[in-house]
This record gives structure tokens, sequence and C-alpha cells, in this order.
């Protein structure tokens, strides 16, 4: 599959996950197999993200500086914790409901869980729209200097 058409896919994948959220849909609290659809569906948005980021990008297949193929790392790594996420949570809520209860007598499932959860999920969603935004800068910092030397 070529880059654009990825794009496609997964920006589509974004804009309907998205939707789905905002608007609060009631398919989001319907059950998948004892797993409530709304963490399914994030789960395959914050993947869906991911691959936007690396197809936006054209896989940083430019990447020829220092700035540009760490961020093709990271993007590279936002991606593997992305597809990792639902097992994550599940580690750390203890539960297919990722749920958190101030009742709970280890880490799993406790109020602090829930913080490290919401943030690896903050993380994965603003990580790449930044990443991006470096990236844009960086290159045309690069094209500057090669256009001038």
């Amino acid at each position: 599959m070529n880059y654009n058409r990825t794009l496609a896919i997964s920006v589509l994948t974004v804009i309907i996950v998205a939707f789905l959220f905002i608007t609060g849909n009631s398919i989001l609290t319907k059950s998948f197999l004892s797993i409530p659809a709304g963490n399914l569906i994030l789960w395959l948005g914050l993947i869906a993200l991911q691959i936007t980021n690396y197809s936006i990008n054209k896989g940083f297949e430019s990447a020829n500086s220092f700035l540009s193929n760490t961020i093709k790392l990271l993007s590279i790594g936002l991606l593997l914790l992305s597809i990792l996420w639902f097992g994550i949570a599940y580690f750390i809520s203890g539960d297919l409901g990722f749920n958190f209860n101030s009742n709970a007598t280890s880490f799993a499932g406790s109020p602090e869980a829930g913080v490290l959860h919401w943030r690896i999920i903050y993380s994965l969603v603003i990580s790449p729209i930044v990443l991006i935004i470096i990236y844009k800068i960086g290159s045309c910092i690069e094209n500057r200097k090669h256009k001038t030397s």
C-alpha cells in the first residue's frame, strides 16, 4: 500500500474516532467480547494517529539529518507504544474496562494508575502533532540552507 492510500485511510479513521468521542456516541458504551467498544475504538484511533504522522511525512524517506532521524525513531516508537497501549492499559487498570478505583489494594486499578493511563493517552495524542510541527520546521530550515549554499 502506498503512502497516499495509507494516509487517506488513517486520516479517515482518526476523523471517525474523533467524531465518535467528541459527540459521545452511544456506540462507545457498547460491549464487544466483554470489552467496551470505546476502548477498542480509542486503541484503533491511537494507532491510526501514529500511522497518519508517519504517512504525512512519507515514512521520513528524506530524513538525512540528526533531527529528522531522531523524529523518525520517535515516531516509530510512538507507533509501537500505540500498538502496545491496550496491553499496557490492561496491566495498569487490572481489567478490560480500564476502571480505576480508590479502593484498589495495589497500583493496578488505583487512582495513581488512572493518572498514568491518561498521561499515556495524552502523550500518544499530542506527541505526533508536536513531532510533525518540529519535522516540518526542521525541513524548511534544511531546505533554506541548501538553497543558500
